[in-house]
């Protein structure tokens, strides 16, 4: 039951941090977007921030939906 619970919590949490990269509701983020977001990050070191947009694959053509896929964008 407490792991149901906090298996609820993350989704909501994640569902929350989402939207706010999504809010135009579209279900998914843009790659670019992403990126502009890790880059923004004040307190971690651009080669730290470089080498996740690397291993995450992060691209400008890369949308990432909720339910964790990410495809490409069509030209």
């Amino acid at each position: 039951m407490i792991e149901e619970h906090n298996s609820t919590e993350e989704d909501d949490n994640l569902f929350m941090i989402f939207s706010v990269f999504d809010p135009e509701h579209n279900g998914f983020i843009e790659g670019v977007h992403i990126k502009k977001a890790l880059q923004s990050l004040t307190d971690v070191p651009i080669e730290e921030v470089d080498e996740i947009i690397e291993k995450a694959r992060i691209t400008d053509e890369r949308k990432m939906s909720l339910e964790g896929k990410s495809k490409r964008c069509e030209p």
